[in-house]
């Protein structure tokens, strides 16, 4: 499952990375992985959303998890623990604190 696009940018490379990041929710994809993926240093990464968007690539995918998290709960397929555990967060405890912010 993938979530809805929290923006829209005209830089094409954010487009790809984002989109890359939305469509991967269900992952647990770290920074540095990020980074190497597109093949860039972290620097320029940071640089990238900070300047577009205000905030980090891994805030932003935080932000998709979570957008995922909304539709999920909505569906009320699965509980909390069998979506935390979906969504890759390291416990549930964890995943409903980010929930709350």
């Amino acid at each position: 499952a993938s979530s809805a696009p929290l923006t829209h940018t005209s830089n094409p490379l954010l487009s790809e990375i984002c989109a890359f990041l939305e469509n991967n929710v269900t992952k647990d994809i770290n920074f540095e992985q990020l980074c190497e993926k597109f093949r860039m240093s972290k620097t320029y990464m940071k640089k990238l959303f900070r300047d577009n968007l205000g905030f980090g690539a891994m805030d932003y995918f935080s932000r998709c998890k979570i957008d995922c998290a909304k539709h999920l709960i909505r569906e009320k397929e699965m509980n909390l623990a069998e979506i935390s555990e979906y969504l890759c967060f390291s416990s549930q405890q964890y995943f409903s604190r980010r929930f709350k912010n």
